[in-house]
């Protein structure tokens, strides 16, 4: 039985995978309480070589003035490569309903339609669409539902840890990313080829264990 979190431990953590997966080391605030302001402590702190980030997170509930916010970011970011970043925890998402399951297979039809016209940009983008909506559903069966704001790939390393991936499709899922930000932008991909076909059927699996898979007894 998995131990029930709040919804700002939830976010909080799930952001500083985030942070880490892009290369920062995460900081502990109380070791560095020195350097910050006087008698603050943030949420968060992580630092990538000469940058440092301060972070503060807060439920949308929570009433903060906004000139002590900005009095906060202005005395943080007084020293040099210091910033203050403030998150707001998104509202939670449900579990996904079946409905959104079945656009998947819609999602993976129209992918494929659009990669044999040659529409590889549009194709990219629809096909990641079904695969990280898969990658949340199995995460919500296993009791570990993501917050709104954790990427994909993020979703797909914490499934390949629990042995739900293998090391191929990951890699498949992180080419898979590639390609749908190059096209999200409105970037042509280079080099133009079509979509593969394991790709294809990396979603179509994800899919069907999504809507197969029984939610643990809690």
């Amino acid at each position: 039985m998995r131990t029930q979190i709040s919804p700002e431990s939830e976010f909080a953590e799930a952001l500083a995978r985030d942070f880490v997966e892009e290369g920062y080391a995460q900081l502990d605030p109380r070791a560095n309480r020195r350097k910050l302001p006087s008698g603050y402590l943030p949420d968060l702190m992580f630092k990538r070589g000469n940058e440092v980030v301060v972070v503060e997170i807060k439920s949308r509930e929570e009433h903060r003035e906004l000139e002590t916010l900005q009095s906060l970011k202005r005395a943080i970011e007084q020293t040099p490569g210091w910033y203050f970043r403030l998150y707001v925890v998104p509202p939670q998402l449900g579990r996904e309903a079946p409905e959104n399951l079945i656009d998947v297979d819609k999602l993976i039809e129209a992918a494929t339609r659009l990669n044999q016209e040659g529409e590889l940009e549009a194709a990219s983008v629809v096909l990641w669409m079904a695969i990280e909506t898969s990658l949340r559903a199995l995460l919500t069966k296993r009791q570990n539902r993501p917050n709104p704001g954790v990427s994909g790939l993020s979703m797909a390393r914490r499934l390949h840890g629990e042995g739900d991936l293998r090391d191929d499709d990951l890699s498949l899922i992180n080419d898979a990313t590639q390609a749908r930000n190059v096209s999200v932008h409105g970037y042509r991909l280079n080099p133009r080829r079509p979509i593969q076909s394991k790709l294809f059927k990396l979603a179509k699996n994800l899919a069907r264990k999504a809507k197969e898979e029984d939610v643990p007894a809690q």
